[in-house]
């Protein structure tokens, strides 16, 4: 009892003597608090008029709020293919999760996809067909698969109302995030570029020369693109919110594989919903998002009463593959876990074990044999001082930003300190690894948790012990949370529930921290305008708004360049886009030459060469180099939003053509 309250009086000392506290911003808070109660009493009067639970109710007026924010045809493309999925995961387990199906149709249609992206086959009737062709051919399994959810759901909300709610609550506030724009740095600079790829041109050029990043492991944007192609639009908020809900349907299932009670599971789930960086990972489109969802079924999968059938390693082998083919990070995790089945389950035969094998090489490893096959460096622009691949330096990549040091303190100072260990504000990462360190430690030493207590350890450190980066190290905090909740519980059931609900609630009041996107007032302003992003671009990445005038009103086929080597929003003009940026080695080192002559020629070469036919800048900070060449190339400005410009150029030469 002691050992789990001292985490109480740890974290109360912790925000009187640290500036945490002070970065609480109350505002961001009481806007969530107000929306919250808005769809509270919006979902009680839905209770008196339907007679639903309210837990139901409130579920569904945020689904509805999430699909007008979206646009029907993105939230209708992004239901298509979770449904396709879930029906093709249906023949790989028919008595199972739709969840779990789910991501086992979506691991098949992700590697046959990965592997044919430098095909042009990647239209949205092809798309919708085969979307359609997969749901109409095992309509029957579909039905019986999902035709149980509203009886399972009615059967988990009535013993616990109150419970349900709380956690429907926070896992509802957390989605506001998929309301807002994709203005995320990462997103504008690399993650767009695939799906606008297979948008515009129905084919991904495999080319890592203008991104560096464009031969990385790309199954997460993959699915991103599967209802953006279908939809011709975005689907962010929408996908996110299908890896939301795969992941809250793992994190029941692993509280229920330590024998926590209905109440506990909705503590467990309600935990996940507060912690402030999930709502920053579903106003994006990082990795570590859907890394969890699978994550979080593999390791229920691992946990399982012993097996060792071929079709359990079958199952095993898709969840492990798509982990890997996510990011070679989330790859290392879920080895971790195949280590964990192999010491716990019998093994398949030789034959098996072959077969399998060779499934996850098919699952996993479209983008590493073509970065392999293209630039000599399997997992480019990682570890090149090992491949010495052309399109990189030679040295290794590691952002010098989180080397802060791997030391028994990183709970502590991930905490209270969170702005050195990710881009956000002190407080992102909840308050759990501290308020809730006494359960941490029990779990590791009792019978029920142990298992998953060591591998969610594992899981935290692994990442850490590498580069002190948080958001690396999300998955495993994601799987402490049953843990924490199971312990709490058995030490004292109403007090450790109490407490449990005072961490969600403390992490709750933290969460705008997660992001600047949030911080800032993102959801606000997306209310506030009814789902208009234009204000929001405006003020944070009017590139964006400058980007869609450029499609409207058509430019030829020739490139874009982007010049603010700060603001590299380039992914979303596909294979046409450049910037003078680090995601281009050889034209950030042909920028940096043509800086060097104040009189423009070098500049005005370097954009003929790239056949450059419009530049986006900031006026401000041109250099002397850029302002001569654009005045030379008779470039006009042509449209201007925020501190942002677009510059057509005349109609780009060939170098032969302009040494004439």
């Amino acid at each position: 009892m002691a050992l789990l309250w001292s985490g109480v009086l740890a974290t109360l000392v912790g925000l009187g003597l640290y500036h945490a506290s002070l970065q609480w911003h109350s505002g961001r808070m009481l806007e969530m608090l107000v929306i919250g109660i808005l769809f509270a009493g919006a979902g009680m009067l839905a209770v008196r008029l339907l007679h639903w639970q309210a837990a139901t109710c409130v579920a569904l007026l945020f689904l509805v709020v999430l699909v007008l924010f979206s646009g029907l045809p993105a939230a209708g493309a992004c239901l298509l293919f979770a449904l396709a999925a879930i029906a093709l995961g249906v023949r790989l387990v028919a008595d199972e999760n739709p969840a779990l199906q789910g991501l086992l149709g979506c691991a098949v249609i992700v590697a046959v996809l990965g592997w044919s992206l430098p095909l042009p086959i990647h239209h949205p009737w092809v798309y919708a067909g085969a979307c359609l062709l997969l749901i109409a051919s095992n309509i029957t399994g579909l039905r019986r698969s999902l035709g149980a959810v509203p009886r399972q759901w009615t059967a988990v909300v009535s013993p616990h109302p109150r419970l349900a709610l709380f956690a429907v609550l926070l896992l509802g506030l957390a989605s506001t995030a998929c309301w807002l724009p994709t203005a995320q740095y990462d997103d504008l600079a690399y993650h767009l570029s695939l799906p606008w790829q297979l948008q515009d041109n129905a084919v991904y050029r495999l080319d890592p020369t203008y991104q560096v990043w464009a031969l990385a492991p790309w199954a997460a944007d993959v699915v991103q693109a599967i209802p953006q192609v279908i939809a011709r639009a975005e689907a962010r908020g929408a996908v996110n919110l299908l890896w939301l809900l795969a992941t809250v349907a793992g994190i029941w299932r692993l509280a229920a594989q330590l024998q926590l009670p209905f109440a506990g599971r909705w503590l467990s789930v309600a935990m996940f919903a507060s912690i402030p960086l999930t709502g920053a990972l579903l106003a994006g489109m990082q990795t570590e998002l859907p890394t969890v969802a699978a994550l979080t079924w593999l390791s229920a999968w691992v946990l399982a009463p012993r097996h060792g059938g071929l079709r359990w390693w079958l199952v095993l082998t898709l969840l492990a593959g798509l982990l890997m083919a996510f990011k070679l990070l989330a790859g290392v995790m879920a080895a971790v876990l195949v280590l964990v089945a192999l010491l716990r389950h019998r093994w398949p035969s030789p034959a098996g074990i072959l077969a399998i094998l060779l499934i996850g090489v098919l699952v996993a490893g479209s983008s590493y044999l073509y970065a392999y096959q293209v630039s000599g460096n399997p997992v480019l622009p990682l570890f090149n001082q090992i491949f010495h691949s052309p399109y990189f330096g030679q040295t290794a990549f590691i952002d010098a930003r989180w080397l802060a040091g791997f030391n028994p303190r990183l709970p502590w100072d991930m905490t209270f300190f969170t702005g050195r260990y990710v881009e956000a504000h002190d407080g992102a990462a909840g308050f759990m690894m501290v308020a809730l360190a006494g359960a941490w430690v029990l779990g590791l030493f009792a019978r029920q948790t142990w298992l998953l207590a060591l591998i969610a350890t594992c899981l935290l450190a692994l990442p850490l012990s590498q580069l002190q980066y948080l958001r690396y190290a999300y998955p495993g905090l994601v799987l402490l949370c049953p843990v924490m909740v199971a312990m709490a519980g058995n030490i004292d059931r109403r007090r450790g529930a109490g407490l449990v609900i005072a961490v969600c609630l403390l992490n709750f009041a933290f969460l705008a921290n997660g992001h600047w996107m949030l911080r800032n007032g993102g959801v606000k302003l997306a209310i506030l305008n009814a789902g208009n992003d234009e204000p929001f671009l405006k003020k944070y990445a009017p590139e964006r708004l400058l980007a869609a005038q450029i499609r409207q009103r058509g430019t030829g086929e020739d490139n874009i360049l982007l010049l603010h080597p700060q603001r590299p929003f380039f992914a979303e003009f596909g294979d046409r886009g450049r910037s003078v940026a680090w995601y281009s080695p050889s034209l950030q080192a042909a920028g940096e030459r043509a800086n060097a002559d104040a009189s423009g020629d070098g500049w005005v070469r370097l954009l003929r060469q790239q056949r450059i036919s419009g530049v986006i800048l900031v006026p401000a900070l041109l250099q002397p180099g850029q302002t001569a060449a654009l005045k030379t190339l008779d470039a006009v400005p042509a449209a201007s939003i925020g501190d942002a410009q677009w510059w057509r150029l005349p109609a780009a030469q060939s170098p032969m053509e302009s040494m004439r």
